[in-house]
């Protein structure tokens, strides 16, 4: 039997997506077939693991998937936590699915709880001064962290905090011409929708 461990990346993801959806956690409990409690005590992390075909059956509800399509997108999922490290994927003999292994990453670990409790921080203030705009921030950061992690992580290296002290306008030049340069890929290699609005060229 073949089951799901649920990190944080995961659990993010879920809650994003059951929001999107405007589902209390007992209304997507309820439509999977589950306790109330179900899906709470998965985000929560009480629920460590849950098997693949819950887990399957959490998309179909939330994205209005087939099982065909439910069963690509975990493979989607399952391909983009693997690019963070190389042994992040893996099957013991219980066909159990390991896609983050805190145990063995004890030293770092409370540094990183500190870390992400801060960035955690930051959104929440952000949410409070303008909810919609850090509401949709996040959800386009999620949704870049499924197209590509590594791509995504790789940006958010760049020391941007180096242009510390220097004035609003030099931060404005620099998003503008990061929007050109990211417009230019998508003119090129995406067609556009016409009837859904582009990005802000405003930071």
């Amino acid at each position: 039997m073949k089951v799901i461990s649920m990190n944080d990346t995961l659990r993010q993801l879920l809650i994003m997506e059951r929001t999107k959806k405007g589902w209390n956690k007992s209304k997507l409990s309820m439509e999977i077939g589950k306790a109330n409690n179900f899906i709470s005590l998965i985000e929560s992390g009480t629920i460590k693991s849950i098997k693949k075909e819950d887990f399957k059956s959490i998309w179909i509800a939330l994205l209005n998937l087939s099982q065909e399509e439910a069963e690509d997108y975990i493979i989607e999922l399952i391909n983009s936590e693997s690019q963070i490290e190389s042994n992040t994927e893996d099957s013991n003999k219980d066909g159990e699915i390991v896609y983050y292994d805190e145990e063995n990453n004890d030293n770092n670990l409370k540094s990183f709880k500190k870390i992400t409790d801060n960035i955690q921080f930051k959104f929440d203030k952000a949410f409070k001064n303008n909810s919609q705009y850090a509401f949709a921030s996040v959800g386009n950061f999620m949704e870049n962290i499924q197209f590509d992690i590594g791509f995504t992580l790789a940006l958010i290296r760049i020391p941007f905090y180096l242009l510390k002290g220097t004035d609003k306008s030099v931060r404005q030049e620099l998003f503008n011409d990061i929007s050109d340069v990211v417009k230019k890929y998508l003119d090129k290699y995406v067609v556009k929708d016409s009837s859904e609005e582009k990005n802000n060229n405003e930071i």
